[in-house]
């Protein structure tokens, strides 16, 4: 195709500066602010390995009317795929972010105001907010590190490694108010529903979870 028309059918822009290795996130994830006035970005400062415990990436937004880079925080749970599951918050999707970082030695969900630099954490990491904004979904990112680097979190080795199935490990429900987190399904059960159809008795993990909106 000429490159005439295709700067024409597919117009396109660089908006991060040429100073690191810049990211967003995953597909699935809004990247722009309510007034599309900033673009979230992950900066990492390597892109040739998988990241490890200690390594750490920075969080910050892209002004797109200049181009400008806003550094806002960093965090040390993160990986290439789905950076911190850094997005918008749903309820205030001007002015708040959501991502995963680290606090008293596990990993947590943190809500913060771009304006104000002020954060509230939440018991469990974000897997994926509600449409509403009110609940969020949680796994265990360190188990998933063991089953797929480039989707888990390296810093923490998974509490139930040696457990296949564990009954106080699977699915939490997150209060994004009130940051509380509840075991709304455990590995065991899901083991106790589907492990027929995998015959011997294997580890199990959860990944790419979502709320049905029906």
């Amino acid at each position: 195709m000429p490159t005439e028309i295709r700067d024409h059918i597919l117009p396109y822009k660089r908006i991060t500066p040429n100073d690191g290795q810049y990211f967003f996130g995953y597909y699935d994830l809004q990247p722009f602010n309510l007034s599309e006035k900033y673009h979230l970005t992950h900066k990492a400062p390597f892109m040739d390995r998988l990241q490890v415990k200690g390594d750490r990436c920075e969080i910050g937004m892209i002004e797109m009317e200049n181009g400008k880079y806003h550094t806002l925080t960093e965090t040390g749970a993160w990986n290439f795929q789905q950076g911190s599951m850094l997005s918008w918050s749903y309820t205030d999707a001007e002015n708040e972010i959501v991502y995963n970082d680290i606090l008293d030695g596990d990993y947590v969900g943190v809500v913060m105001n771009i304006q104000t630099g002020k954060k509230r954490y939440l018991e469990k990491p974000v897997a994926t907010l509600s449409p509403s904004g009110r609940h969020a979904i949680s796994i265990n990112f360190g188990r998933l590190y063991d089953f797929r680097p480039g989707y888990g979190y390296a810093e923490y080795r998974d509490p139930f490694y040696n457990e296949n199935h564990s009954k106080e490990d699977g699915i939490f429900l997150i209060d994004m108010e009130t940051g509380k987190a509840k075991l709304i399904i455990s590995l065991d059960e899901l083991w106790n529903y589907c492990g027929d159809h995998f015959g011997e008795d294997k580890k199990l993990n959860v990944n790419h979870i979502t709320f049905n909106t029906d």
